[in-house]
C-alpha cells in the first residue's frame, strides 16, 4: 500500500515551533488504493505439469494477500495468444508480443509473467507504472525481460520444483 500524507493536528506543523501559533502538519497513512496485478500464466507445450503447480503454488500464496484486500490479482493465461479461461493442457508455442498488446490495452499497475525460456519474439517496449516481476521455471527469457519493464522496478526469479517440494514441506504439506 502506498503512503501518503493529510494535514492533521494529531502532529502540528514543525514550522511554527516557538511562534505561539498552532498549525495542522502532516500526517502519514496508509492510502486506501489497493495494487492492481496482472498476472500471466503461461499456458504453452513447453510448460508442462511441473511448471504448472510452481505456477499454481504461487497463485495460491498471492491468493492469500487477495483474501486479505490488500491485493487485487487478474490473471490471464497465454501461448501465441492471451485468453482469460484456463485450459488444461498447453498448446502452441510461447509468445511474448500477446502479452506486451495486452498489458498496453489493460494498463495494469504491476505485471507478474510465469513462464520459461522460451519467448524470443518481442520486439517494442513496454513499461508499467509499478514493478514487474519474473517468476521464471526450466529456463529465463531475456527477451521478455527486456521489453516489459517496471518504473519501479523488475525482479526475476528463477524457480525449480524443488523449491516448491521445499517451500511445502516447510509449511507442513506434503
Amino acid at each position: 500500500m502506498k503512503m501518503m500524507s493529510e494535514p492533521s493536528y494529531a502532529k502540528f506543523n514543525k514550522k511554527y515551533d516557538g511562534t505561539g501559533l498552532i498549525r495542522k502538519g502532516d500526517r502519514k497513512r496508509e492510502s486506501p488504493e489497493v495494487p492492481y496485478v496482472q498476472v500471466y500464466f503461461d499456458r504453452s507445450r513447453s510448460w508442462d505439469e511441473e511448471k504448472t503447480k510452481v505456477g499454481r503454488d504461487a497463485l495460491a500464496t498471492l491468493n492469500k494477500y487477495v483474501r486479505l484486500g490488500k491485493l487485487k490479482l487478474v490473471v490471464s493465461y497465454f501461448n501465441s495468444v492471451v485468453f482469460d479461461d484456463y485450459i488444461e493442457d498447453g498448446t502452441d508455442g510461447t509468445y511474448g508480443t500477446p502479452i506486451l498488446a495486452d498489458v498496453q490495452a489493460k494498463q495494469p499497475d504491476n505485471v507478474i509473467v510465469m513462464t520459461d525460456s522460451d519467448i524470443t519474439d518481442c520486439q517494442e517496449h513496454v513499461e508499467v507504472p509499478g514493478k514487474v516481476w519474473y517468476l521464471f521455471s526450466g529456463g529465463v527469457s531475456d527477451n521478455i525481460r527486456s521489453h516489459l519493464t517496471g518504473k519501479m522496478g523488475t525482479e526475476s526469479y528463477e524457480i525449480r520444483p524443488k523449491d516448491v517440494e521445499l517451500l511445502n514441506y516447510a509449511k507442513g504439506e506434503e
